[in-house]
């Protein structure tokens, strides 16, 4: 069963420099389950949602953490703007 946040908003910043994007999605919902959240921190594998969202930071040599508690989640992720294309696909990124 897929689980949403309920929140009413949702803030998204992005910043870049010569070397790094970062993105950070951050809502007021309910939060992870701290079970579930903790299978995905051990596994990668917490649902399609966040583990999509993972595997595709990951191919574009980046990094995606997981913040979460009874008044939300953040999910600040890093990314180089130059990526080796993964095993996965040609995919790169570049300024």
């Amino acid at each position: 069963m897929h689980r949403h946040s309920g929140s009413l908003t949702v803030e998204i910043d992005v910043a870049s420099d010569a070397e790094m994007v970062s993105l950070t999605v951050k809502d007021a919902g309910r939060g992870i389950p701290a079970q579930v959240l903790e299978r995905f921190r051990e596994t990668g594998i917490a649902g399609i949602g966040l583990g999509g969202i993972r595997e595709r930071v990951a191919d574009l040599g980046g990094e995606l953490w997981v913040q979460s508690d009874g008044t939300g989640t953040l999910l600040p992720a890093r990314i180089p703007m130059r990526a080796e294309a993964s095993k996965a696909g040609s995919a790169s990124f570049a300024a």
